[in-house]
């Protein structure tokens, strides 16, 4: 019988345990990404779910106000515990040429307890201002 045949050589052994190593090591670093990039997909859409509500709520204080009682500048942070992690600032700009106002609501967070990266996430809307007529008499 051939030597060849009883079984495999040593060479032949690790060269496939490289190869298993290799192919192991690159699927766990692909599903690792997966879950990354899952996560910040989930929380970007949370914020931007976050910053339109802040927007929404911007804006009709804007139009019902009639563009005077809404703070220039405003923050604050989102009062459910699923949303702890989050938190906003808003800025009103008023353009009278044109007439109208820019409202930029910014959500801003953190990934989690040990990466204390900031990420943030701004939302712009321009409205006009309501028109003021007044009648003759």
């Amino acid at each position: 019988m051939n030597r060849r045949a009883r079984g495999f050589m040593l060479a032949e052994v690790l060269i496939a345990m490289t190869i298993l190593a290799t192919g192991v090591t690159v699927l766990l670093m692909s599903i690792i990404n997966s879950v990354n990039l899952s996560r910040d997909t989930r929380d970007r859409s949370t914020a931007v779910f976050l910053a339109e509500r802040i927007m929404w709520r911007l804006e009709e204080a804007t139009d019902l106000a009639d563009n005077k009682d809404v703070p220039d500048r405003e923050a604050g942070d989102f009062e459910l515990p699923q949303f702890s992690r989050f938190r906003w600032e808003s800025e009103k700009k008023e353009n009278r040429k044109t007439a109208s106002y820019e409202l930029r609501v910014t959500v801003y967070w953190v990934r989690s307890d040990r990466d204390k990266a900031e990420k943030s996430l701004s939302l712009y809307s321009q409205s006009m201002m309501p028109r003021v007529t007044v009648g003759r008499k």
